[in-house]
Parts: C-alpha cells; structure tokens; sequence
C-alpha cells in the first residue's frame, strides 16, 4: 500500500478521488476522525484517527504539522508530527519527516534524513517486544555496584 510511496517517491494517496485534503492554509484545531485516506498539507491541532482499522491512509506532506496523536493503519510522514503515532500496519518516514513522540509499527521504512526524537517500538511481534518493567520495581532496585546511587 503505502511503501509504494516511499520506495517509488510517489506523493499521492493509491486511492485516487477516494481523499479528504486539509490545505496548506488551513488550520483544524481539535480531533479528527476519517475513512479512507486523508491528506493532511496544513495544520492540526488534535489528534487524528482513521475509523477504519485496516485500510485508512494517511499522508503528513512536507510542511504540515500535526500537534497530537496520530491512529492509523498506514501513515506517510514528510512533515511533523508532534504526538505518538501509532501505525497498525505501515510507516513511512521520508526525509522530511519530523516526529517528536513515539512511533508505533507493524512495518516501518525510514529514508535518510528522517528524525524521530522518541522511541520507536515495533507491534509486529508482540514476543520481540522488550519486557518494561514497572516504575515500581525500578525504583525499588539496587543499583549496579559501579553506578552511582540515585537521589530522590
């Protein structure tokens, strides 16, 4: 679906005439919710979801930004998203892409020039997932006898 995009350079949904825009002169301040595939070149303020599990696309272009979480099934960014992502299927980050939170995917392209400051965590396989322990039993262990002790 999306990796098309990525590998090809190809900017444009594969659903052609089946898209919702938000121009580059627009500003949406609160939530969104879409079917399909959405195109996102202005500004969002809110979090942005696709009511569709496993086939909504969505697209950040360059120079769009997107303050909140994102929940899609397939997402290409070349903007900015500040917020988690959380990508059920596909995430293609392009050189231009910006993402100050999490990223969740099942599969995951980056071209070089792309930045995440946060973590990227792989769904794909529950069972490679790392185990996290609770904050609780961190705080409660004794530190390795080289590292210095913690204060609180």
């Amino acid at each position: 679906m999306l990796k098309k995009w990525l590998s090809a350079s190809i900017s444009r949904p594969v659903r052609p005439g089946r898209e919702t825009f938000i121009g580059a002169d627009t500003l949406i301040t609160g939530d969104v919710e879409f079917s399909s595939a959405l195109v996102i070149e202005g500004r969002v303020i809110g979090n942005v979801r696709a009511t569709d599990d496993h086939s909504g696309e969505l697209q950040v272009r360059a120079g769009a930004v997107v303050e909140g979480n994102v929940e899609v099934p397939n997402i290409l960014i070349d903007g900015t998203v500040t917020g988690d992502v959380h990508a059920n299927e596909y995430c293609g980050l392009q050189s231009g892409a910006r993402v100050q939170g999490t990223v969740y995917y099942a599969g995951l392209e980056m071209a070089i020039g792309a930045e995440v400051n946060g973590n990227l965590i792989n769904r794909a396989d529950p069972a490679r997932a790392p185990a996290v322990a609770p904050r609780s039993a961190l705080s409660d262990a004794a530190p390795a006898p080289d590292a210095p002790a913690l204060k609180d």
